[in-house]
């Protein structure tokens, strides 16, 4: 799970992670509502969401165990992804699903979803949150301690996995100094291939 320092975004045999975040003052990142889902925080400019993706996290046997899913306010942000690039000055949102069961990690799928800020250490299912704001490199320049959510609930509503699947529903979360965000998503499947991301 996201430690907050630098959350992972999963992908196909391997993991890409971005830059970690530099401490800096808490300033706001909210979305305006519209089809690929929508972001709202308790305080903020609204940012427009144009694309929302959910990246499989699978194993050698072709096993889907985690998800990964990214709104953001670029246009075509699964393309980019699949031809190895990560869009410069991205604001947005980037959640993580797993679940545990008694012998290891099971596929995502429907139902509730803890949002914690650490590692799980019991069965359950659970997810991580992570505004973000990156910069030219494509490091996030909102800290940890704005960024990261603490607590909440995602629930997922439909879960559909290949070529044509997508993954959406909606989450409730606190964030920052007591924040809260909340929001819509609508995702569609975007298996990553590229040996790895640049940033462009």
């Amino acid at each position: 799970m996201n430690n907050g320092s630098s959350p992972p975004l999963h992908r196909t045999g391997a993991t890409h992670e971005l830059a970690p975040h530099p401490p800096r003052r808490t300033r706001v990142v909210a979305s305006a509502c519209n089809s690929p889902g929508y972001l709202k925080t308790s305080y903020g400019a609204p940012v427009h969401i144009e694309s929302a993706v959910f990246v499989p996290s699978i194993d050698a046997q072709g096993r889907t165990y985690g998800a990964t899913v990214l709104l953001a306010d670029v246009p075509d942000l699964c393309r980019s992804l699949r031809s190895g690039r990560m869009p410069r000055k991205m604001s947005g949102l980037q959640l993580e699903l797993v679940r545990f069961g008694q012998n290891g990690l099971l596929a995502p799928d429907v139902g509730e979803y803890n949002v914690i800020a650490a590692q799980p250490t019991r069965v359950g299912s659970y997810a991580s949150g992570l505004l973000l704001e990156s910069d030219a490199n494509c490091t996030n320049t909102l800290s940890a301690t704005e960024a990261v959510f603490r607590s909440g609930i995602v629930t997922v509503d439909r879960f559909e996995t290949g070529h044509d699947g997508f993954v959406s529903g909606s989450f409730e979360a606190t964030c920052g100094q007591g924040d809260e965000a909340s929001g819509r998503f609508s995702a569609e499947y975007c298996e990553i291939t590229a040996p790895q991301l640049s940033c462009q």
